[in-house]
């Protein structure tokens, strides 16, 4: 595909040769860590922002925070009011980058997604660089999730317009839209064939449409649901929590992505790897989940998927995310010191190999 399919994000890719492969990289946006005045709902955070840079006009305070022990502690604590707007003046200093601003399908009825939305929309005019839709189909009703999707991109292109903004990403003359959540064991592979007939078909509607699908894609038995694969026009596996052992220590499983590549092109699809830098939950699931835990290598995890990807000759790569906070693999700035992170809430230190700050 064209380099407009997306641009540089990650400054330690322009380093060495993985520089002059990886030329196209977008960055998932999901508003994790947006709070809501008028609905309250819980974050947790698995590794603090760096909020060095917020002023204070730019922040607000948290007023209670709950340690692992579900005790209650007052902490005064700076989030940003627009974390959206992060995404864009935070790289100021690299190469443009694309954005998806992704949004869960079932939770539409939260006006919040509007509001990162808009955001993201503004922060891309003010910066030059562009940005696409991305929805998140999990937990969404099978029997309700179609009407739900077109009606919602329908609102999106008629009512609010995103896809006439300069700054919204298109490919071969169409506007970029990705759906997230094609895994066979979710719904039939009729529905799958439906959604991809509207976006492919529907002129008004029309987008270049990328899939992202489990990672066992190419090796799907149903013969349906394989021919759904490979129907996109850019296939997008989930990668995430994928990993193997080398030395003792976990790596992201990319041995697929050679035969993943051959595969797509071979289909007439563009291949968009997901790299992530790492992953982590115990805050959020409890310190039953401390085995989940990837460590992030002082950044050697997520250096090793731009090496392999380049290696391989593939031109873009989807990082996933820029502010999934409460995962551990956001790719934003994060607290480095522990003066800067809150002392009674354990979080990850991400300069070190997993540890606990």
């Amino acid at each position: 595909m064209p380099p407009v399919f997306g641009t540089t994000f990650y400054a330690a890719i322009r380093a060495g040769s993985v520089a002059q492969t990886i030329q196209q990289v977008v960055v998932g946006c999901t508003g994790a860590a947006t709070p809501r005045r008028s609905r309250p709902r819980p974050v947790t955070f698995e590794m603090w922002p760096d909020m060095s840079e917020f002023t204070r006009r730019r922040s607000f305070q948290l007023p209670v925070l709950r340690t692992l022990t579900g005790s209650k502690r007052t902490y005064s604590a700076q989030l940003t009011r627009r974390p959206s707007s992060a995404i864009f003046s935070g790289c100021s200093s690299m190469a443009s980058t694309a954005c998806l601003c992704s949004g869960f399908l079932v939770n539409l009825g939260d006006r919040s997604f509007d509001q990162i939305l808009n955001h993201v929309r503004a922060s891309s005019v003010k910066t030059g660089r562009v940005y696409a839709v991305c929805y998140d189909l999990t937990d969404a009703p099978k029997d309700r999730l179609y009407d739900l999707l077109v009606k919602d991109w329908k609102r999106l292109v008629d009512e609010q317009k995103v896809t006439q903004d300069k700054s919204y990403l298109h490919e071969g003359g169409k506007p970029v839209l990705f759906v997230w959540g094609f895994f066979s064991d979710r719904f039939d592979p009729a529905l799958a064939h439906r959604i991809i007939d509207f976006f492919k078909h529907d002129g008004r509607y029309q987008v270049t449409l990328v899939g992202g699908c489990q990672w066992q894609w190419r090796t799907e038995k149903d013969a349906e649901w394989a021919r759904a694969f490979r129907r996109f026009d850019a296939i997008s596996p989930w990668n995430v929590g994928n990993y193997s052992k080398v030395g003792g220590q976990k790596h992201a499983a990319t041995g697929h992505w050679k035969d993943d590549l051959t595969e797509a092109k071979k289909a007439g699809m563009a291949f968009l790897p997901v790299i992530y830098p790492g992953f982590s939950w115990t805050n959020l699931k409890g310190k039953g989940a401390a085995g989940a835990t990837i460590p992030r290598l002082g950044g050697e995890f997520f250096w090793r998927q731009f090496v392999t990807a380049a290696d391989l000759g593939i031109d873009m790569a989807y990082v996933a995310m820029f502010d999934e906070v409460d995962e551990g693999r956001q790719s934003s700035r994060s607290a480095t010191t522990r003066r800067r992170r809150p002392r009674l809430l354990p979080t990850m230190d991400c300069r070190r190999i997993g540890t606990c700050g």
